[in-house]
């Protein structure tokens, strides 16, 4: 519904999203905020939902956010997105630099050794999750291939999630 239906976006905006961003946009611990993450997976012809949230509702409500976020606070706005395919879905919403996540199963359909240049998108982009465990890649091998290829940094996943692509004693 915050998504869908206008009245209820706004009430969301209003209450909740721009007040967080007045008490917090200038807080030195906020680097970046992330209007949703991994949306894709809920939008009707990306994800694996047909019945799900169409994707200029979903381009609406990122803009509506990252516009609030530009004018309550001094930090920078991203989309957490689900995979590299769907990049260009969020190239005209007011974002200040794309993030994707990649893990070992996407390898067949695009490979992590990509350049950031082959997604034709107009601000940097970082790869916003990695996995530390349940894949044949080092640590190193994955920041080496995303420094190589162009990319503003690399994220890994994570320091205390409990599923099978953290391994964070590992690589800390």
């Amino acid at each position: 519904e915050f998504v869908s239906n206008q009245k209820v976006r706004q009430t969301l905006l209003d209450n909740v999203v721009k007040p967080v961003l007045q008490r917090y946009g200038n807080d030195g611990a906020v680097v970046a905020w992330e209007v949703i993450n991994e949306p894709e997976w809920v939008m009707s012809t990306l994800g694996s939902r047909k019945d799900g949230i169409c994707v200029p509702d979903m381009q609406d409500f990122v803009r509506q956010v990252a516009l609030l976020v530009h004018q309550n606070t001094a930090q920078v706005v991203t989309v957490g997105g689900a995979d590299r395919r769907w990049s260009s879905v969020w190239k005209n919403v007011g974002l200040d630099f794309f993030q994707f996540h990649h893990y070992p199963y996407m390898e067949w359909y695009v490979p992590y050794d990509r350049p950031a240049d082959d997604l034709g998108l107009n601000k940097p982009v970082l790869i916003g999750e990695f996995p530390t465990k349940g894949t044949n890649r080092s640590l190193s091998s994955y920041l080496d291939l995303a420094l190589k290829n162009g990319y503003a940094g690399a994220f890994l996943w994570s320091y205390r999630a409990t599923d099978k692509y953290t391994g964070w004693n590992s690589v800390r």
